[in-house]
């Protein structure tokens, strides 16, 4: 019997042990949006990819990913980089690959999360300047793998699948 004790108190403190504290398991690639009011008339989007990994990973991005943009009002300039479906309606696509990281957030189960822009970074857009009135603008992750944190800290890095803004001309 005086064996097994130091076995067993061996086997305890080794690495993989119910006593070592599991590791977080991978996360993402996620994909989230960012959607502001500007000045009057003006907005910006903004489309990102996260997912964990080593400081300065890239993201992969296993799918083609979609954005829609659509206003409740018509839209003098769309950013050059939205495909325009109409008056009140574009999209971005952005393919499948890898984005260089362009910085780190930690999530709350402990993981870095590679955070890159997808795109050009913020598009810039702007409502025909009449009528005068407050009008809803939304964008939405249409394709893609959204982020389960939709509350707390994590949308200020990650992006939100959806928005929608009030936009005053």
């Amino acid at each position: 019997m005086a064996c097994t004790a130091p076995v067993l108190a061996a086997a305890v403190g080794a690495p993989g042990s119910a006593a070592t504290a599991p590791r977080p398991l991978e996360a993402g690639p996620y994909v989230g949006l960012f959607l502001d009011s500007l000045s009057s008339g003006n907005f910006i989007v903004e489309l990102r990819a996260a997912r964990s990994g080593v400081s300065g990973a890239p993201v992969e991005l296993l799918s083609d990913t979609r954005m829609d943009v659509t206003a409740e009002h018509d839209v003098e300039h769309w950013s050059e980089w939205l495909v325009v479906d109409g008056p009140r309606s574009a999209h971005l696509v952005v393919p499948a690959g890898s984005y260089r990281s362009r910085g780190t957030y930690t999530d709350r189960d402990g993981r870095v999360m590679q955070v890159a822009p997808l795109g050009p970074g913020r598009m810039y857009c702007a409502l025909t300047p009449v009528p005068p009135g407050g009008f809803r603008v939304t964008a939405t992750v249409t394709r893609g793998p959204v982020s389960p944190e939709t509350k707390g800290e994590a949308p200020a890095f990650l992006g939100l699948p959806t928005r929608t803004i009030l936009v005053d001309v």
